[in-house]
């Protein structure tokens, strides 16, 4: 089974993403497995969203795996993973989450990069974060990445979409929207290609 991360920065849309993507592949149950207990629990979308989303950053804090089946031969384990920050959180299991992000990245077969677009700005490099600009270096070298600006239905959206893609032009950059689910056919074919 092939392993797939969901990795960003803090308050990208990362856990909203992954939610609505599975539901949009057509997970009616999302059977998801938290925590170093491996704790397994049994949610429809609607519970998963009410319980695991929030406007607080890092209000993620175990990474929630999710299997799930694209077509009748391909299996995947969808990880949603905690933010990555370029700072040191003070809080010390967080910061064991983190570390716990950072194998899964080393580990992954596909990668999906969360790219909050109204944090793209045009005096970065790319538009990127520092964060976002650091997993890019890392992650580009691998074949199965790709960078989701997510939020496009935000005013500045469509414009931070294009600011990444040409700073990005050798890699996979696709628009998103983890909350109107938009891009995600894009996703899908991108994941079916890995």
């Amino acid at each position: 089974m092939r392993l797939c991360a969901v990795i960003g920065g803090p308050n990208t849309g990362k856990t909203l993403f992954t939610i609505n993507f599975v539901e949009y592949l057509g997970c009616r149950r999302l059977n998801v497995v938290t925590g170093g207990t491996r704790a397994r629990t049994s949610l429809t979308p609607q519970a998963a969203r009410r319980s695991l989303v929030s406007p607080r950053e890092f209000s993620t804090r175990a990474l929630m795996q999710l299997e799930i089946r694209l077509g009748r031969a391909t299996r995947l384990t969808l990880v949603d993973t905690v933010a990555i920050s370029d700072v040191v959180h003070p809080d010390i299991s967080l910061r064991r989450v983190m570390a716990e992000t950072i194998d899964v990245i080393r580990r992954a077969h596909v990668i999906l990069h969360v790219v909050d677009s109204e944090a793209v700005t045009a005096d970065n490099e790319g538009g990127l974060q520092p964060i976002d600009r650091a997993i890019a270096t890392y992650a580009s070298t691998r074949k199965g990445y790709v960078i989701l600006v997510n939020k496009i239905d935000a005013q500045a959206g469509r414009t931070a979409f294009v600011r990444v893609k040409q700073a990005y032009a050798g890699l996979p950059v696709f628009a998103i929207s983890a909350l109107r689910r938009r891009g995600f056919k894009e996703v899908r074919a991108f994941l079916n290609r890995c």
